[in-house]
């Protein structure tokens, strides 16, 4: 019985090249590292713009509200601003785990964020 044909496919083994497929996935790693910092660095430029661009005295209000830049990140930025319930703030109520009472919550609404990033 003469198998002719399996003769005539290539054998893989010997065509391919290690060093080849390993450039091509360090050229793919590589391309994905500068997308991926390609885009934040626009996305930073852009906030760093519409930040420089936007509503100063705004900007200054929402500082004041917020006090500090932890408590706008844990949500306790307060909700009364000079004695008065301040619509800029969105409220809440959470519960405290460590003894199980309520307490306040608040972020900076959206209105005031995108009044200050005109």
């Amino acid at each position: 019985m003469n198998l002719w044909f399996v003769r005539s496919l290539p054998n893989r083994a010997q065509n391919s090249c290690p060093k080849m497929e390993h450039k091509m996935v360090l050229d793919l790693i590589k391309g994905l590292i500068l997308f991926a910092f390609g885009s934040v660095s626009i996305t930073l430029l852009t906030v760093a713009i519409r930040l420089w661009m936007g509503n100063r005295e705004e900007y200054s209000h929402n500082r004041s509200r917020s006090q500090s830049l932890l408590k706008v990140i844990r949500g306790e930025v307060p909700t009364e601003f000079d004695g008065v319930r301040d619509s800029r703030v969105a409220a809440g109520i959470a519960v405290d785990t460590s003894n199980g009472s309520w307490k306040e919550q608040g972020k900076l609404s959206a209105e005031a964020v995108s009044d200050a990033l005109r």
